[in-house]
């Protein structure tokens, strides 16, 4: 018989996987504009590189647009590109032996993706599918390892970037593994604010629009199991849904997980034991 357990130790793995192809790096919060704006991207390449060299690199790539469901690419394909995301939203995700979607991350503007089975030389092992209308500029594999060789600076970006995926991997693996499903809906929610958070004031504004269903795709549970955490969280002033949308009330998010330092400190008493 399958072992529950161990299906769910699996899920959790490639989940973390996923989120730790994003470093969570949080917004510099002494940069407090009033009108909200974007934090910067921890894995921007366009941030890291000069503008110059981001337009050189971009001219040796092929633009194409894609429009929303549109997929970039998908799981098994023998696909040997690098991509940069230069417009758009892009969702990397891929299905769970039962069938089931499991959301890696999502890809913003600024970001390079499809690198690890391009490194690997091996078929795709997960989808990217367009959220949104989008611009992605590709290059081959090949031609892709042999501007690294004469671009130093690109070179070590791509090295830091793994380095940090590494490391983030262990972080979240550590998280998921110690925490139960209501923990991991928050653990998510923060994740998405570090990453996606835009400054309102005292609050953050995750800028990506998304469905609970997409939420529960990220922390591996149910959409009912995220709509109970939700509707629990904004009943404490937390977060606040609305129309896809979800502002955080980020510094009592943080008291919630006693501010990150122990994964057990975080309690959400929602129809514990849900999986």
């Amino acid at each position: 018989m399958p072992d529950p357990d161990g299906d769910r130790a699996g899920r959790i793995i490639i989940l973390c996987w996923g989120s730790a192809l994003t470093v969570m790096t949080k917004w510099d919060r002494t940069d407090d504009r009033e009108t909200g704006d974007r934090a910067p991207a921890a894995q921007s390449i366009s941030a890291y590189l000069k503008k110059e060299e981001l337009s050189e690199l971009l001219a040796s790539m092929q633009l194409r647009k894609f429009r929303k469901g549109d997929f970039v690419f998908r799981a098994s394909d023998a696909d040997q590109n690098v991509y940069f995301l230069r417009q758009g939203r892009i969702k990397l995700y891929r299905l769970s032996e039962e069938g089931r979607e499991i959301i890696m991350r999502f890809c913003v503007s600024g970001e390079l993706f499809g690198l690890i089975d391009t490194v690997r030389g091996t078929r795709r092992v997960i989808s990217a599918q367009a959220c949104s209308e989008s611009e992605v500029y590709m290059m081959a594999r090949d031609q892709f390892h042999e501007y690294l060789e004469t671009h130093g600076r690109l070179a070590v970006f791509i090295m830091t970037m793994f380095s940090r995926r590494v490391h983030a991997l262990g972080d979240m693996l550590t998280k998921f593994i110690s925490s139960d499903v209501n923990a991991r809906v928050v653990w998510i929610i923060k994740h998405l604010s570090d990453r996606h958070g835009v400054r309102f004031g005292d609050d953050v504004e995750i800028s990506i629009p998304l469905t609970h269903q997409e939420i529960a795709n990220m922390a591996g549970t149910t959409r009912q199991t995220v709509t109970t955490v939700l509707a629990e969280l904004r009943r404490q002033d937390i977060v606040f849904p609305e129309n896809h949308r979800i502002r955080v009330r980020y510094d009592r998010l943080l008291a919630l997980i006693g501010g990150g330092a122990s994964e057990s400190s975080v309690r959400v008493d929602v129809e514990p034991g849900r999986r």
